[in-house]
């Protein structure tokens, strides 16, 4: 049986240069066909994977986590997809990469060629976009809080000078200076809290924002949800936490809970900002919610 894959190509990614590699790989593999698109514009992976979910077996994201996530939300809402997602990493994060197991470009290209999909929880979101809800999906977190206006922080020029690995923490850094904890209303588990939080997010991976292990323990397909609920902190407090929160060690922090769960509610009197897989994608109130092994993945 032939393998049909289409590879959906961010122009920003460090993949384009290499793409003839890629393609030649492609080519001589037995048992595959392949066509390849590059996007013009934000949204464009989204749209292409719900328009050919149908017509291929894989659809690989060549790119950061940003097209990764968009070729999964197409994917998620193609009407009869029965296809896998693939991934090839080449942005900035690549923490969804991390999450499945991939080790670079060339693992990455052997799995999309002939490796076997795995089930993959997905995080439903329901926040409010253009003034009326609207459903969003996430691979790796999403939230409210500090992560907005850390995502701004990480600018292009960030990304160019610090690199993969510590562009997130440096835009974060940027970020923790003068960002104040809004009030919020969280719900969880039948609990409400109403307090000032810095960051409120539900995690689907260890890993995000480049590598910095925001939920220890978090597991793909599990079918839950980890849960950080940080509270008001001090500038000083934040900055000196900021190199255990990369390793994971702020679960320790006295304000900060850490929960298991499949969903989770905010509120806020001021509209704030929720992010999903590092993009801006709406303001609250929003709701996120385990989706089980939604989504196959190519993976070891």
């Amino acid at each position: 049986m032939v393998r049909r894959i289409l590879f959906i190509i961010n122009p920003a990614s460090a993949a384009v240069r290499r793409w003839p590699t890629f393609e030649r790989a492609a080519r001589r593999a037995e048992g595959v066909t392949s066509d390849h698109i590059v996007t013009k514009a934000v949204g464009d992976a989204a749209l292409l994977a719900r328009k050919f979910a149908p017509a291929y077996d894989v659809l690989a994201a060549v790119g950061g986590d940003g097209t990764v996530s968009e070729v999964a939300n197409g994917m998620l809402r193609s009407r009869g997809n029965q296809c896998a997602l693939g991934i090839v990493p080449a942005g900035t994060g690549n923490d969804a990469a991390a999450a499945v197991g991939i080790r670079g470009e060339s693992h990455a290209l052997r799995l999309v060629l002939a490796g076997q999909p795995r089930p993959m929880d997905v995080i439903e979101v329901i926040c409010q976009t253009g003034g009326k809800p609207a459903s969003h999906y996430a691979l790796l977190f999403a939230g409210v809080g500090i992560v907005g206006e850390s995502l701004k922080r990480t600018t292009r020029t960030v990304k160019r000078l610090c690199g993969r690995r510590f562009a997130y923490p440096v835009g974060l850094l940027r970020a923790l200076w003068s960002y104040r904890a809004p009030q919020m209303r969280v719900t969880f588990g039948g609990r409400t809290w109403e307090r000032r939080f810095l960051f409120v997010g539900a995690s689907n991976t260890e890993q995000a924002g480049g590598g910095m292990r925001i939920a220890p323990g978090a597991e793909i397909d599990d079918g839950l949800l980890n849960l950080n609920l940080i509270g008001e902190l001090g500038r000083w407090d934040a900055l000196r936490h900021l190199r255990a929160l990369c390793r994971g060690r702020h679960i320790r922090h006295p304000d900060v809970q850490y929960l298991v769960g499949q969903d989770l509610s905010v509120e806020a009197e001021a509209s704030l900002e929720v992010a999903a897989d590092g993009e801006l994608i709406g303001s609250t109130p929003a709701h996120f919610s385990v989706k089980g092994k939604a989504l196959p993945v190519l993976a070891p």
